[in-house]
């Protein structure tokens, strides 16, 4: 099985942060047995992360995508994704009263 982890942020393309998601995930999918192939860095740009998509699901039998999620106004990692798949967002109300309650729980 070959497996590719696809990070997504100007932040980590640009270096201004250090890219510890990939080197944890990959860490455990070695130990899990999974042979990763590839770890491919993209910004924040719907077009450049669609492309990234297709590479990616091309040439890889498991795909792990991280970042591009922060509420800022560039975060289209969500959009791209679910054109990728033809999947509409959903709003779901009871994972978000969860999501409340944990944060709420940890003093967030």
């Amino acid at each position: 099985m070959k497996a590719e982890i696809l990070n997504i942020g100007d932040e980590i393309l640009l270096g201004q942060i250090a890219n510890t998601n990939a080197m944890f995930i990959s860490r455990s999918l070695v130990k899990a047995g999974v042979v990763l192939r590839w770890i491919t860095v993209v910004g924040d740009s719907k077009e450049e992360i669609l492309q990234s998509l297709k590479t990616a699901f091309r040439r890889a039998d498991v795909v792990i995508i991280t970042g591009g999620l922060g509420p800022t106004h560039d975060d289209v990692t969500k959009y791209a994704v679910s054109e990728y798949f033809g999947s509409p967002i959903v709003f779901n109300p009871e994972l978000y009263g969860k999501l409340i309650k944990r944060f709420e729980e940890r003093g967030l």
